[in-house]
């Protein structure tokens, strides 16, 4: 049985925190000096910020791990290797968990991409006029670009992603 989501992200922040501290110690000048202790106020406020900061990226991690951990796509779990779509067939149930609060009405299709090498082309089929959204978000759900039908019809079009470096995405539009 595998552990309960709340322990892989507990386990995942727990690893993204014990990677940024030596980088964060790397980075003080030489000779710095300790700073004064922290109230418990403030230690509690930094807590605060740091979880509500890091909770969607740990989120989000372990949900990429869930649905990419499989050898190929299946549209009934909605689960599929990275740079892999997935395609449901039927509209979720009561028993969907990986969207919170899906829609009852919507065939979802889930990629999770790594442009980390190189560029992701998104190549999207006309839809005979049919509503349709592909939000590209990054590891906070911020909606980074977007291709969707608009009032110039649905046409069939191709939509690369690019590296987060890259201030735009070409093809796509900025929200």
């Amino acid at each position: 049985m595998p552990p309960p989501r709340s322990a892989l992200i507990a386990r995942t922040l727990g690893k993204l925190l014990a990677g940024l501290l030596p980088l964060c110690l790397a980075l003080l000048p030489a000779g710095a000096t300790a700073a004064p202790p922290l109230t418990e106020a403030e230690a509690y406020a930094i807590g605060v910020e740091a979880y509500t900061y890091a909770y969607p990226m740990v989120v989000m991690e372990v949900s990429r791990q869930i649905t990419t951990n499989v050898a190929q796509p299946d549209g009934v779990k909605l689960r599929a290797p990275v740079n892999q779509f997935t395609h449901a067939s039927t509209y979720p149930d009561a028993h969907f968990k990986d969207v919170v609060r899906p829609n009852a009405d919507t065939l979802y299709s889930f990629l999770w991409f790594d442009v980390g090498s190189e560029p992701l082309v998104i190549s999207l089929p006309d839809t005979a006029g049919r509503y349709f959204v592909v939000p590209i978000m990054d590891q906070w759900t911020d909606d980074l670009a977007h291709a969707r039908r608009t009032r110039a019809g649905s046409s069939a079009a191709s939509r690369p992603t690019a590296p987060r470096t890259s201030p735009t995405c070409a093809g796509c539009s900025s929200s």
